[in-house]
């Protein structure tokens, strides 16, 4: 079901992470840059065994860059051809590309006041590399200049290239695997893979190679994509390099989405408390559509706003994003995750656990019991993850359900029907940076069915 996700949920997320400033032009004039642009990386990022290779270390065609099969030839084992994926198919190769087209230019000048007599050089600015490459952590300009490569995820390779070619390295423990001496990252499990990817995709103010990672409202407002991470529908929709042909892979939607909100919340919270160390207000942490919003009266925000007397949306009224929040308020035992006292990890694993040990019947309750919270959405950002948490979830169930080699029921495509056609209104229109088709009425009326449907009242 995977690979069914993907070409209906793929539109919807490349508008919805493109998202800037809401349906009004981006008429406001950044404030100058906290922190001063550095072309250096840090020292403390340089000192130490951790060394970094380069693509072209895994790249040669005996290793990962084998060719890609065509369809109906038999695909040779994915290790083989995932350097191959990676640059041909992935966007985190480009990563660094990106910074030598004219928006990211642009970005750089208005973030620099605008000033016209500077050349703004986006691929020279810390502010852009921290995330776009692995300027912080080598100061060798090729290996910068591969973007998000292979050691972005896996670690510096100096440890454990040449010990993961041996036979040996098979029979290692796999926790051996990622202490000293080889030090490769692991992303195996759930919980760290997770971990590599909310350091740039959620943001990261105090990193430990002291490069701060942080898509602000000045950034946001030049013209960078707001950050709308959710982590299963971001791996759904990635080029898979690594092997996925297996009932379990599938059925781990469900431990991506929950991990993932967990570990996004607790990031998100962390960013938000270094922002308020500042002492100023980063109006990133805010609910966007709070002052982004066509002024007209069929308005989804104003018709809610009046119809439910919601102050928290009222025209002057700042309303804390609830992007990384809202599922935390909406499923057990998410609703019972103290970011206050439990670790990330802590929480992430025993909500992994949980959701592991939930058949095909548990994991329906738990969609039901979703879509019944859900039917209060009224802003576009809840209802989105609403959205997302009930595609992973109900991959994962028909994964759980599913015979290998059977196909769906009639009562299973109808609920999967269901959740498609939430994505029309959702999705932005084409040329609108604005989700113009949200209608929390009928989002509502639409979560009813589901709920219908999933409880077998509805047959």
């Amino acid at each position: 079901m995977m690979a069914n996700r993907k070409w209906w949920i793929v539109g919807f997320l490349a508008l919805a992470v493109g998202l800037t400033t809401g349906s009004l032009p981006g008429t406001v004039e950044p404030a100058p840059p906290v922190s001063p642009v550095r072309s250096d990386p840090p020292a403390a990022a340089l000192q130490g065994s951790n060394v970094y290779l380069g693509v072209s270390s895994c790249a040669s065609i005996a290793c990962h860059g084998g060719p890609i099969r065509p369809p109906m030839e038999p695909a040779p084992p994915a290790w083989q051809s995932s350097s191959t994926v990676w640059v041909t198919k992935d966007r985190h190769a480009k990563a660094y590309n990106v910074l030598w087209e004219p928006r990211s230019k642009d970005i750089v000048r208005l973030l620099n006041g605008g000033d016209n007599l500077k050349p703004p050089e986006p691929w020279n600015d810390s502010r852009c590399l921290a995330c776009h490459s692995l300027h912080s952590a080598t100061a060798d300009p090729g290996i910068v200049s591969d973007g998000v490569s292979c050691e972005a995820c896996h670690g510096a390779a100096n440890g454990w290239l040449v010990p993961h070619t041996t036979v040996a390295w098979r029979n290692l423990p796999q926790r051996k695997k990622y202490q000293k001496p080889f030090a490769m990252r692991n992303t195996k499990d759930m919980i760290p893979r997770v971990e590599v990817c909310i350091g740039c995709h959620v943001g990261q103010a105090d990193s430990e190679d002291g490069s701060p990672r942080d898509v602000t409202h000045s950034l946001i407002a030049a013209g960078h994509p707001r950050l709308a991470f959710e982590f299963s529908a971001y791996m759904a929709n990635m080029p898979p390099h690594w092997k996925t042909a297996t009932t379990q892979a599938t059925k781990s939607e469900a431990s991506a989405w929950i991990v993932g909100q967990a570990l996004a919340a607790q990031a998100a919270k962390e960013l938000g408390a270094a922002h308020a160390a500042r002492g100023s207000t980063e109006f990133a942490d805010y609910d966007c559509y709070a002052c982004h919003h066509e002024l007209k009266s069929e308005s989804w925000r104003r018709a809610q706003a009046e119809a439910h007397h919601d102050r928290r949306s009222a025209p002057g009224e700042l309303r804390l994003s609830t992007w990384y929040t809202g599922m935390l308020q909406r499923v057990q035992p998410l609703a019972n995750l103290d970011l206050k006292t439990a670790t990330a990890a802590e929480a992430a694993k025993a909500l992994e656990t949980w959701i592991d040990g939930q058949d095909a019947a548990g994991l329906r309750q738990i969609m039901a019991n979703l879509a019944t919270q859900a039917a209060d959405a009224l802003h576009w950002d809840d209802a989105t993850q609403c959205y997302l948490a009930l595609v992973a979830l109900d991959d994962a169930r028909l994964a759980a359900a599913m015979p290998r080699g059977s196909g769906p029921s009639e009562t299973d495509t109808r609920i999967l029907e269901s959740i498609k056609s939430l994505n029309h209104q959702l999705a932005f229109p084409k040329d609108s940076n604005s989700p113009r088709n949200y209608d929390p009425m009928q989002f509502r009326t639409e979560m009813r069915i589901l709920v219908d449907l999933l409880t077998g009242k509805n047959k």
